[in-house]
C-alpha cells in the first residue's frame, strides 16, 4: 500500500509548493517584495510597512524562512531561494500586466551596461549635479558660468575643462566635501541618492547586499573628486567585467534598476 506521504509532499519537502505558496498569499508576496527593494530591512521596519501585528508577521516569516536570510545585525535579506522567487513574482505581474521590458538586470552584474542602464546613471548623476548646484549656489561660481556661457556659444571652454572643475572644486571645498558625506551616508543607508531615487537605481554590493559606510566612502571619492580619472580607468580597464567606472571595480558593487510596480 503507498503512503499517504508520498502521495501528498509537505509544503517543507518540495520546493514547488514553498514558491505556489508564496506566491498565493499576498502579505508573503509584499515582505518579499519589500526585502527585494530594499536590500535589508529589521523586523521593526518590517512590521510598521506591513502595518500587521507582530505574531501574524512571525506566521509568514516561518512560512517563507528558506526564501530569507538573518544577518548578523538580525536584519532581514532576501536568500538566493528569495531573489528567484522575486523574479518570479514580478515576471507574472509583467504578463499579467501585459507590460514588458527589455532592459531588467540581474543583481549578477550581467548585462548592466546596456543603454538603459547608462542613460539612467547619466540623468542620475546630471540630477544630483543640479541639486547640489541649486542648493548651494554654485550655479553662481564664476567657473560655471564661463562653461555655460561658452557652451551656449558652442564654442570650446575658455580654459581647460580640467583646469576649470580644479578650480570650482578648489573654491567651494566645503561643499563639495559636504556633498561627498552626503552621498556616502545615503548610498551605504538606502543604496540611493536623490538622482538615483529619481531614476529608478540603486547601488549594491555584487552579491545583492548593501553596501558597507567604508565601500560607500570610497566609491564617491571617485564620483565626487574624480569622476573623470574614475571614467577613463573603469572604462579602460574593467569595462569588460562589467564596469565603467574603477571605483565600482574596486569596491566590488554595482548599480541596478529597481522595479517599479
Amino acid at each position: 500500500m503507498v503512503s499517504s506521504k508520498k502521495l501528498i509532499p509537505s509544503e517543507e519537502d518540495t520546493p514547488e509548493l514553498e514558491f505556489l505558496g508564496v506566491l498565493r498569499q499576498k502579505i508573503r508576496i509584499r515582505i518579499v517584495t519589500l526585502l527585494y527593494e530594499n536590500v535589508e530591512m529589521s523586523y521593526t521596519e518590517l512590521l510598521d510597512i506591513l502595518d500587521i501585528d507582530e505574531g501574524l508577521l512571525n506566521f509568514h516569516l516561518r512560512k517563507i524562512r528558506k526564501f530569507i536570510n538573518i544577518t548578523e545585525e538580525r536584519t532581514y535579506m532576501l536568500s538566493e531561494y528569495g531573489k528567484m522567487a522575486y523574479e518570479i513574482l514580478d515576471e507574472i505581474a509583467k504578463k499579467t500586466r501585459s507590460y514588458q521590458r527589455s532592459d531588467i538586470d540581474p543583481l549578477s552584474g550581467k548585462g548592466i551596461l546596456t543603454s538603459g542602464i547608462i542613460a539612467r546613471r547619466i540623468v542620475a548623476f546630471l540630477l544630483d549635479a543640479f541639486i547640489l548646484f541649486i542648493s548651494t549656489g554654485l550655479v553662481f561660481d564664476e567657473n560655471v558660468l564661463r562653461i555655460m556661457s561658452d557652451i551656449s556659444q558652442f564654442t570650446l571652454p575658455s580654459q581647460s575643462a580640467s583646469q576649470l572643475a580644479y578650480d570650482m572644486v578648489w573654491a567651494h571645498s566645503n561643499v563639495f566635501f559636504a556633498a561627498y558625506i552626503i552621498f556616502t551616508i545615503l548610498e551605504a543607508y538606502k543604496g540611493q541618492t536623490l538622482g538615483k531615487y529619481i531614476a529608478g537605481l540603486r547601488v549594491v554590493k555584487y552579491n545583492g547586499k548593501r553596501l558597507r559606510l567604508m565601500d560607500s566612502a570610497v566609491r564617491n571619492l571617485g564620483k565626487v573628486f574624480f569622476l573623470p580619472l574614475d571614467i577613463v580607468v573603469g572604462v579602460a580597464f574593467h569595462r569588460k567585467d562589467g564596469y565603467i567606472r574603477f571605483f565600482d571595480y574596486y569596491t566590488q558593487s554595482t548599480v541596478v534598476k529597481v522595479s517599479t510596480p
